[in-house]
């Protein structure tokens, strides 16, 4: 892999410039989407930070702690996020009153995908400003234990709330029960979960723990690649021949389905399986 020359960086600051300038503010209420938001903001910091723009970076740098102080430190967001007892798990107010509200994340739905977003900031900011990290460090390494819990010892959390060691991969479905058993729809989503615990885990210089969520990311990009991505013939072997598709939307326990919980559009089952776009996925 060549170096960025010294024009491409040129040309890389030019559209940051332009991005930092368009692409953050966050209007989203819920966690889900508030946290893609957050995460857009500390992929354009990295970027500053890589090209050498002091002055972006430091901007965008502000923005990333504005942005998570109301959801960690201040709670005075309209969705706060509270921890439940009975689970063992941080969730949102609308979610635990309400199972329809925030894509069933009072229930447990989709943790990884939603604190995946969150902890990828955390671990941006922590990579390269370990001190303006310092106040958030505390209920990010809440969100951490939530859904990447590496230990069994912790009586708050369960172990790696969604990850299953044995079929290599997560499972985003949380209390509710379906007739095909669990599901995961993006495994670009899952695969940026770990990638971002991974991210975290080496910032905080906790080698041991970053080894262990990088088998885990590696387990769950392999998984998504079988299971979600197979080659036509191997498509063909693994789910028959009355799947033509050689990408799935939604992998079940019983069943896989070309279609998305939002749509069957050829766009959709792909571009979710794609998202977000970042080295790891």
């Amino acid at each position: 892999m060549r170096a960025i020359g010294d024009s491409d960086k040129e040309r890389l600051k030019q559209q940051l410039l332009k991005d930092a300038a368009s692409s953050t503010t966050v209007t989203a209420q819920d966690p889900y989407f508030y946290g893609k938001g957050v995460a857009r903001v500390a992929r354009l910091y990295q970027i500053a930070q890589e090209v050498g723009d002091k002055t972006t970076a430091a901007a965008l740098g502000t923005k990333i702690v504005n942005l998570l102080t109301p959801w960690l430190v201040s709670m005075s967001n309209n969705d706060t996020l509270v921890y439940d007892a009975t689970w063992g798990g941080i969730v949102s107010t609308l979610g635990i009153s309400d199972p329809s509200q925030d894509f069933g994340q009072g229930r447990y739905n989709d943790h990884h995908f939603h604190y995946g977003y969150f902890l990828y900031a955390g671990a941006i900011l922590a990579k390269y400003d370990i001190n303006t990290f310092a106040p958030l460090r505390e209920p990010m390494n809440q969100l951490l234990r939530d859904y990447a819990n590496p230990s069994y010892a912790d009586t708050q959390f369960p172990y790696m709330r969604h990850f299953d060691p044995y079929d290599g991969h997560s499972w985003a479905a949380g209390l509710f029960s379906f007739m095909d058993g669990r599901n995961q729809e993006s495994t670009g989503e899952a695969i940026n979960a770990y990638y971002s615990a991974y991210l975290y885990a080496t910032a905080l210089g906790f080698e041991d723990t970053a080894a262990f969520y990088e088998i885990v990311l590696n387990m769950e990009a392999t998984s998504g690649r079988r299971y979600w991505h197979p080659m036509r013939s191997q498509s063909k072997d693994l789910y028959g021949d009355a799947f033509s598709h050689n990408t799935v939307g939604i992998v079940w326990s019983s069943k896989v389905d070309y279609v998305t919980f939002f749509g069957a559009d050829t766009e959709f089952v792909y571009g979710i399986q794609m998202l977000p776009f970042t080295p790891a996925t």
